[in-house]
C-alpha cells in the first residue's frame, strides 16, 4: 500500500501541498512569535536542513557526482535564498493569503519551460493556466478610489513564486539525469550551506549570534517541525515531477494547497485565536472561495483535458 502512494505523482502532488500548508503556518507562527528578524528565520530554517541531509545520507548513502551535481546543490542554496522574499511576503499577510499567491507557480513553470528549453505546451495547460490567473486577479488586485491596488506583501510573494517556478523547472531537467533520491542529497546539501553563507554577511551574524543567546528548547521544537514538515513537502513534489511527464500539469494540481489553507486559516483562528489571527470575515472568506472555486475549475481541466 506504501508503495502505491509513493509510486503514484498524483497522489504526491496532492500530499505535498499538504505538508507545505502545515510548514507555511508553522512560519507565520514562528516569525510571530520566535524569532527577532528574517535572518534568523533563514539561519534556523537552513540549519536544519543539515538534519534532513544526515537522514537523507543515512537511508541512500553518498550519491556519486553528476554532470549536474553542482547546480542541484545550487538549487538547493536558491530555494532557502527564497525564502527571504517569501518571509517578507508572509509578515504582512494571512497565511492563507499567502499560500493563494501559489497558484501563479504553473503559469510560471510552463512558459519558463517554454522560453528557456522550448518545452511543448498542451493546450489544456494554456487554458488552465489561464483560468487560474483569472482567479489569481480576482482575489489579489482590489479596487479603491477607482484605481488598482496590489499590496506589497503579494509584490514579495510572487517574487518568491517566480524563483520557486524556476527551481522546479530546472529542478524537473536534472531528474533527467540523476535519480530522484540523488538529487534530494544534492538539493539538500545545497539548502544547508545558506547558513554558512549567512555567517559570512556583518548583520545576519549579529541578529543570529543575539539569536543564539537566547535560544529555547521551544524555538528549537518549532523549528525542527517547520523545516521536517518543508522538506516532506519537497521531498512529495519534487517526486511527483520525476514521475510525471508534465511539470506543469504537477504545478497546476499543486494548487490546491489553496483549499488547505483557507480550512487551516478557519480552523486555527477559531480554536487557537491567541496564537493564529486570520481575516475569518464572511467577505475575506467569500472571496477566497471564490477564487478558489476558479482554480479548481483550473485543475479540472489540467487534470482531464477538457
Amino acid at each position: 500500500m506504501f508503495e502505491i502512494f509513493i509510486g503514484n505523482w498524483l497522489v504526491l502532488a496532492f500530499l505535498g501541498p499538504l505538508f507545505w500548508t502545515i510548514s507555511d503556518f508553522i512560519d507565520k507562527f514562528v516569525l510571530e512569535k520566535h524569532t527577532i528578524g528574517l535572518w534568523d528565520f533563514l539561519f534556523f530554517v537552513s540549519i536544519f536542513s543539515w538534519v534532513c541531509l544526515g537522514l537523507l545520507l543515512s537511508i541512500y548513502g553518498a550519491p556519486p557526482v553528476y554532470d549536474g551535481s553542482g547546480l542541484a546543490v545550487m538549487l538547493g542554496f536558491c530555494t532557502t535564498a527564497s525564502f527571504y522574499l517569501y518571509a517578507k511576503g508572509l509578515s504582512v499577510l494571512d497565511t492563507s493569503q499567502a499560500i493563494l499567491t501559489f497558484k501563479l507557480i504553473p503559469i510560471f513553470v510552463i512558459f519558463i519551460g517554454l522560453g528557456f528549453f522550448g518545452s511543448p505546451i498542451l493546450m489544456h495547460e494554456v487554458l488552465a493556466s489561464l483560468i487560474v490567473l483569472g482567479g489569481a486577479a480576482y482575489l489579489f488586485i482590489a479596487i479603491e478610489g477607482g484605481k488598482m491596488r496590489i499590496s506589497i506583501g503579494i509584490v514579495w510573494m510572487v517574487a518568491a513564486v517566480f524563483s520557486w517556478a524556476m527551481i522546479f523547472v530546472l529542478a524537473d531537467k536534472l531528474l533527467d539525469q540523476m535519480p530522484f533520491e540523488h538529487y534530494m542529497v544534492f538539493d539538500t546539501f545545497g539548502a544547508s550551506l545558506f547558513a554558512i553563507f549567512l555567517l559570512m554577511l556583518p548583520p545576519a551574524r549579529r541578529q543570529i549570534r543575539k539569536s543564539l543567546k537566547n535560544l529555547t528548547t521551544v524555538k528549537t521544537g518549532w523549528f525542527f517541525a517547520n523545516t521536517f514538515t518543508d522538506f516532506l513537502a519537497q521531498v512529495c513534489l519534487k517526486k511527483a515531477f520525476a514521475l510525471s511527464a508534465s511539470a506543469g500539469m504537477v504545478s497546476i494540481i499543486t494548487q490546491v494547497q489553496s483549499i488547505y489553507g483557507i480550512i487551516a486559516g478557519v480552523a486555527l483562528t477559531v480554536l487557537y485565536p491567541s496564537a493564529f489571527h486570520e481575516n475569518i470575515s464572511i467577505k475575506t472568506i467569500s472571496r477566497k472561495l471564490i477564487g478558489t472555486g476558479i482554480m479548481i475549475s483550473g485543475i479540472f481541466v489540467a487534470i482531464f483535458g477538457i
